[in-house]
């Protein structure tokens, strides 16, 4: 993942391919693939048949909060750095427009008729648009660094945990007896 993040920190470049993006973004995917599954397999391992189940919901809830809060923050990273240009003239006239806009906002809805439209009634020059895609691409650098930063953060503690093998109770049952018993077979 952090592979990944790097290689996106690096790549944030009006130029850059889409093709170059998604194989970094691939990168990262592999990593979480590689990651995901042998942490819920370790941390449930260690518990009783019957409290897997409670387990499981707790670790994917702890899951879903933890990426919706990663989401959230990585979020307002990327729309603070787009803010922090300079506000175009005449923008804060425009209907719908509150305090005007930078060349990064405007280079980012660009692609849209109502973001060409607003270009032409802005009379932006081709250099000042080129000026808010390198605006835009330094505000995704930006936010690839913070979710690299938090992520490298998050090794150090892993450092400290301990390194001995869990035994696995997963075959335990409730009581403690074997499960060697052989079935009932019920009508």
């Amino acid at each position: 993942i952090l592979t990944g993040l790097f290689g996106l920190a690096n790549s944030t470049d009006p130029g850059t391919s889409d093709k170059q993006i998604m194989a970094w973004l691939f990168v990262t995917g592999l990593g979480m693939g590689a990651t995901m599954m042998p942490l819920f397999t370790s941390a449930l391992k260690t518990l009783k048949a019957a409290d897997v189940a409670r387990g499981s919901t707790l670790l994917n809830v702890t899951q879903q909060v933890a990426s919706a809060t990663g989401i959230a923050t990585i979020s307002v990273v990327l729309t603070n750095a787009m803010k922090s240009g300079d506000i175009l003239a005449g923008s804060d006239k425009l209907p719908n427009v509150d305090g005007g806009l930078t060349a990064a906002q405007l280079a980012a809805g660009s692609h849209t008729d109502q973001g060409r439209g607003l270009v032409e009634a802005l009379n932006v020059s081709a250099a000042g648009l080129q000026k808010g895609f390198q605006d835009l691409a330094d505000a995704f650098q930006t936010s690839y660094w913070v979710a690299f930063t938090a992520l490298f953060i998050t090794l150090i503690p892993v450092f400290f945990l301990p390194r001995k093998r869990e035994v696995s109770h997963l075959l335990d049952d409730e009581d403690g007896e074997s499960t060697d018993a052989v079935p009932v077979v019920m009508h």
